[in-house]
């Protein structure tokens, strides 16, 4: 699963996806979507105590990765316009006449998830022009998110960037999410955190959900490097028995999870597996290539952009990128496609 792009493949490294311990396949609530054509990659928890959550989370993936708000949301109108063909979908795809009445009910209040969502983008141009050269050579990543799934960059078999969250404290039982009830989004645009960073090539990201969030950071804040061994899971049983493991060492919450790894180019990163004890001090002292993204938790009406800590961008002896350009598609028309393929999806199940 690559694109080739000039020198660059983007390298879909593995996705992972676990139910909780005790449910079954059919009860997972997570979901992950992606275009590697387009570049752009999201994934989704859906709230277990809400209605019908796996499908508001499918809703939601797949309207990102198809409309790509991130080059439009820039004001809390343009965010609840864009969730409104999506909320009106998830509505369709429920069985409302066959419900019983307590589960209408509760299936009425709304359903509720996460949302994350990383893009690739090609240096910004001053005019089509053939002879115009880029304003930045530098290739860049931009994400959007809302709730409490993570991404985490890797350069140089160093932590890059942590976004939207940069601390295993920062979890909770009651993170914001978004709603499928236009009426429950209200208050979710203070929330929305956006940021845009470089990317070179060989680098990794990791988008996972957050049971899987905070244990990555929590390994990362005693000295340890979660993502080697993430890199190095071979196939969904290796990816089981290692959640298994946290789970019953009681360093995982018993959640869904869902893990997607992404890589930059098709180089050997050299990553080893064994831990030496020097990371500790590694970690305490942040090298010149960390990157900390934080979210600024200042309430402002204006486009919400995350706050950056950024010691050194553009380290020594790392490629950039050379992807080629893509169209956009109309967002009319990519939402429309959204839609209709949710729905064709829902249909086939239901035979």
């Amino acid at each position: 699963m690559t694109l080739l792009a000039n020198k660059t493949e983007i390298v879909i490294k593995n996705i992972f996806q676990l139910s909780k311990s005790g449910n079954s396949e059919s009860e997972y609530e997570d979901a992950c979507d992606y275009s590697i054509e387009e570049r752009r990659f999201a994934i989704s928890d859906g709230a277990t105590e809400s209605s019908f959550a796996n499908l508001w989370a499918k809703s939601l993936v797949t309207g990102l990765v198809a409309t790509a708000p991130f080059q439009f949301l820039e004001t809390e109108a343009d965010l609840l316009e864009w969730l409104e063909p999506l909320q009106n979908t998830w509505r369709k795809m429920i069985d409302w006449q066959n419900l019983p009445w307590f589960a209408a009910d509760k299936a009425e209040a709304g359903a509720f998830a996460t949302l994350l969502g990383v893009q690739f983008l090609d240096p910004e141009l001053v005019s089509l022009l053939p002879e115009t050269k880029p304003v930045d050579e530098e290739m860049r990543w931009q994400a959007v998110a809302i709730g409490d799934s993570c991404l985490f960059q890797v350069r140089q078999n160093q932590l890059a960037s942590s976004f939207p969250l940069n601390s295993s404290k920062q979890f909770s039982n009651s993170p914001i999410l978004l709603a499928s009830s236009v009426s429950k989004n209200q208050q979710v645009w203070r929330n929305f955190h956006h940021c845009k960073e470089v990317c070179y090539e060989n680098d990794l990201f990791f988008l996972m959900t957050d049971a899987l969030a905070q244990w990555f950071l929590t390994e990362y804040e005693q000295g340890r490097k979660p993502w080697v061994t993430l890199y190095h899971l071979r196939d969904e049983e290796d990816f089981q028995h290692f959640i298994t493991r946290l789970r019953n060492s009681g360093q995982l919450r018993n959640d869904d999870v869902t893990l997607l790894t992404i890589q930059l180019g098709n180089g050997d990163l050299g990553l080893v597996e064994t831990i030496n004890e020097e990371l500790v001090a590694e970690t305490k002292e942040h090298t010149p290539t960390s990157t900390f993204v934080v979210k600024d938790s200042k309430d402002t009406k204006d486009f919400d952009t995350a706050k950056t800590t950024q010691l050194d961008s553009k380290p020594t002896d790392v490629k950039t990128p050379q992807f080629r350009s893509l169209d956009q598609p109309s967002v009319l028309k990519q939402i429309g496609k959204s839609i209709i393929g949710l729905l064709g999806k829902k249909e086939e199940e239901d035979k």
